[in-house]
């Protein structure tokens, strides 16, 4: 008996490691003509939060670097957002679900974007991350 609460003691906490470190955003850089997309596929019941909050309080909005520019986001075109009051945080936020783009402009052959982003679901937020995303100069 004692061995087989064992094992299911550690069956289950293996599979919530296994999913708490799993990464719910993922990430594909898009070029066009004269523009690129960096494409963030979030997955269901995640949300990532925007390039601009309403406050310094809360989580931590979204950053998008373009090649070696300082990051400005006046540079880059994005959807509208959700607006909704987060009770974790006790402060409104704005966030994406589901699927989002932001798109600069460019006719450049090689492209780099840092991307740096933070994502929680209901119960819990992961660690700020930072994706570096490159066409034509893939290290």
């Amino acid at each position: 008996m004692y061995n087989y609460l064992l094992l299911l003691t550690l069956v289950f906490n293996c599979t919530a490691w296994s999913q708490s470190s799993s990464k719910p955003v993922s990430w594909e850089l898009v070029q066009d003509e004269d523009s690129i997309r960096a494409c963030a596929q979030i997955d269901e019941g995640w949300h990532m939060y925007a390039l601009e909050m309403p406050s310094d309080e809360g989580p931590i909005p979204t950053e998008i670097k373009y090649n070696d520019e300082e990051v400005n986001h006046q540079n880059w075109n994005y959807p509208a957002y959700h607006e909704n009051y987060d009770p974790n945080f006790d402060v409104e936020v704005y966030y994406y679900e589901h699927k989002v783009c932001f798109t600069h402009l460019s006719g450049e052959e090689k492209v780099e974007v840092t991307v740096y982003y933070m994502v929680c679901n209901d119960e819990m937020c992961m660690p700020p991350n930072e994706e570096v995303l490159r066409i034509g100069n893939e290290k």
